[in-house]
This record gives C-alpha cells, sequence and structure tokens, in this order.
C-alpha cells in the first residue's frame, strides 16, 4: 500500500497537450529549467514507523489540496513538454515531511540549481520562500495564498490570488458605476474592530465623495424585523455584507429567504463568500447573490474543458478549482521563462497568453513609490447567482 499511495502522489501524470505550443524557447539556450514544487502532501504522517499505511482503504484528507496542486502543476509541465524543444526537471517537496521542511530545504546546495519557486504555502514557510527566492534572484509563484505576507522589497515575488485590498476595489468600481438613485444601498455590518477596519479601507476608496449607500450597524444574530425597518419596497434594495465573519453573511442570506417576495432585493458579499459553498444550495436560489471572485471557471473555458476532460479520463474524478489555479500559475510562469528566461517579467502580461492564463500581474507599491514590494494579479471577475445559475458581470 505504501508504494501505492506514493506511486499516486508522485507519479506525474502524462495526457496529450492540452493547449496551443508555445514559442520556440529562446532565452535558455538549450539549458533543463529546474523547478521546486513546494506543497503539503503529509507523506510522513500517512504511515507508521514501521511502514504501514495509517489510512486503510481511505485517503487523507489533508493531503488532498496538496496532491491537487502537485496534479495541475505536473499537468501543465506535461502539456508544454508535449511540445518538446523543452526541457523541465521538477523536484517535489512535501512541507509536511522531514525532508521537505522548508527551513532546512532552502539551506541546501540542490536550491542554488532551481530556476522557479512554486508553493503552495502560508505564513512563516511563505515568508521563507519568498526571501529565498529574492537571494537566488528566482521567482517565487504563489499559488494559493491570498496575501503578501509583510513581503517587501521583493519583486520575485508573484501572488496570483488577489488580495482583499484588491477585491474591494473591484467591488467599490462595481458599485460607484451601478448604483443610482433608484436604489436603496445599505452596507450591513457588526459591531466588532474588524468591521471597522473593513468599512474604514472601504470608505477610503470613495476619494472623498459621498457614499452612495448608508451603513448600518448590526447584532451579529439580528432577526428579519430588525432588517425590514430599513428596507423599501418601492425601491430595489442593495445589501452589502460588509464583514468577513461567514456567519453573519449567511444570516443576511437567510433573513432576506422570508421577505423576498414583498421586496426587491439583491445581496452583494465578501470575496470570502467563493468558499462558501451553502451558498450554492437551492435554498438561496431565490436570493440574487453577487461577489468577486480571483477564478472564475467559464473564463478558461477553452483549455479547461480539454484539462477537466483528461483529468477524468486518467483519474476517475473532477478536478477541483485548485488544480486549473494550479495548472495556469504553472504554465503561465514557465512558458515566460523557457521563452525568455531572465527577462520574464517584462513579458508578464503578454496578450498572447491571455487565451490560457488570463492574468494581469501589477507591480505593489507599499513602501515607495520607486520600489516593487511584489508582483499580484489583479485580475478579478464580479459574479452574479440566481436561479441556479452563475454568470458574470463586466
Amino acid at each position: 500500500m505504501q508504494v501505492v499511495i506514493r506511486t499516486l502522489l508522485l507519479t506525474l501524470f502524462l495526457f496529450t497537450c492540452l493547449l496551443p505550443p508555445p514559442a520556440r524557447a529562446q532565452g535558455r539556450a538549450g539549458k533543463p529549467l529546474r523547478i521546486g514544487l513546494f506543497v503539503p502532501l503529509w507523506l510522513d504522517s500517512a504511515f507508521s514507523p514501521t511502514g504501514e499505511y495509517r489510512y486503510g482503504k481511505g485517503f487523507p484528507r489533508q493531503s488532498i489540496s496538496g496532491l491537487e496542486c502537485y496534479q495541475g502543476v505536473a499537468f501543465a509541465l506535461d502539456t508544454l513538454r508535449q511540445t518538446g524543444k523543452v526541457n523541465i526537471e521538477l523536484t517535489v517537496f512535501d512541507i509536511r515531511s522531514q525532508e521537505g521542511n522548508i527551513f532546512l530545504v532552502t539551506r541546501l546546495p540542490k536550491m542554488d540549481s532551481l530556476d522557479l519557486l512554486i508553493g503552495q504555502v502560508s505564513g512563516a514557510e511563505y515568508l521563507h520562500l519568498a526571501e529565498a527566492a529574492r537571494r537566488r534572484r528566482i521567482p517565487f509563484l504563489s499559488t494559493s495564498y491570498p496575501n503578501d505576507g509583510g513581503v517587501r522589497d521583493n519583486p520575485y515575488v508573484l501572488i496570483t490570488q488577489a488580495r482583499l485590498p484588491s477585491h474591494l476595489q473591484a467591488l467599490n468600481n462595481h458599485l460607484t458605476a451601478s448604483l443610482g438613485i433608484g436604489q436603496n444601498a445599505i452596507w450591513l455590518r457588526r459591531l466588532h474592530p474588524n468591521d471597522d477596519r473593513l468599512a474604514e479601507a472601504f470608505r477610503e476608496m470613495q476619494g472623498g465623495r459621498t457614499p452612495k449607500y448608508r451603513t448600518l450597524a448590526m447584532p451579529d444574530t439580528f432577526s428579519v424585523w430588525q432588517l425590514l425597518r430599513h428596507l423599501d419596497s418601492t425601491r430595489l434594495n442593495i445589501l452589502i455584507a460588509g464583514s468577513l465573519d461567514e456567519a453573519f453573511g449567511l444570516r443576511l442570506v437567510e433573513n432576506c429567504l422570508s421577505i423576498d417576495k414583498a421586496y426587491r432585493i439583491t445581496v452583494i458579499g465578501m470575496p470570502t463568500w467563493e468558499g462558501l459553498s451553502a451558498l450554492r444550495s437551492s435554498r438561496y436560489q431565490s436570493i440574487p447573490i453577487e461577489h468577486t471572485v480571483a477564478f472564475y471557471r467559464p473564463a478558461i473555458a477553452a483549455w479547461g474543458d480539454r484539462l477537466e476532460e483528461e483529468y477524468r479520463r486518467r483519474t476517475y474524478s473532477r478536478p477541483s478549482d485548485v488544480v486549473f489555479k494550479s495548472f495556469q500559475a504553472a504554465y503561465h510562469l514557465t512558458r515566460l521563462l523557457l521563452q525568455y528566461d531572465t527577462a520574464w517579467r517584462s513579458h508578464l502580461n503578454d496578450p498572447e497568453l491571455s487565451a490560457q492564463s488570463d492574468f494581469n500581474f501589477q507591480p505593489a507599491r507599499i513602501q515607495s513609490a520607486t520600489v516593487i514590494d511584489y508582483l499580484e494579479n489583479k485580475r478579478i471577475y464580479l459574479i452574479r447567482r440566481e436561479e441556479g445559475s452563475v454568470s458574470q458581470l463586466r
């Protein structure tokens, strides 16, 4: 069983080319591109000291996300290999194993030979990888962490999942363009310091203009009757969940269910709602719900359909968003490094790449207007859920 599990976790999947071949690599002069992938696979904890598999016929849940990230990256590299003319070497580090511990691995000579770091990491591990990339002057691609972690003066860090301020800016742009005098817009929040900071950050985005919405502070367990007194039966009520607390957001949607026949309501949520599986339930279909997401599957339909078909054929399962995101990010930057080598940063947003990976990397300058602290993908989608369908708003 140990051999089976390790093979499942660490063997590359060979599959047909999903995307149009990239232009022939010009920048590396035949040198292999060496990539280090840092993911939590938890192999050590899956086996006893005597080598017995601990999960019987099951699979360790804590390993799933790391495995899916690995699969997405492996699929991307195999796609590029199908074109020929490329030489890619992938080394996988299980960051939850003794041998893959990031704080130890980054001291090894092996690190000096790598050309790209890809990590499904957060916290101190994220900062440590970022610093390792800065010292070696190689890109570090963060596939899942929507945070800068305090990284500064490091133009080698690429954040693929947009940070909260970028989501709020996209939401503000949408409300500025769409809210009108015929609507009753309300920012609903809790009496909590976290919500104070969120409301203040959003208010600053108004640039000194009078907001087109009112702000109401509600108890954590507010009732539908406390909400009703602020609604208008003659106008469209735009209710903005001004809190990252998911329970508060779900309570808002739940309260709207009992009054949506008498009041026209649209609920606008925070980017954290992307992970709220409850909102996909048929129970909430009658309430129009809008929120931002950093990844939208229909936007990558052309190659996404082919990836899903091949993934299903070889694994008998449906790929998660983690697979798609990892595939997209790894393909994007690996292709750039193969083609442009150290000049990759000048081509990050080339139009020819948009069909496969619709990224919009922009430099973040937090400390100084002349210092790039990191590169962040600013591509954000605004979606609307209603009557069981999901659509993208412009």
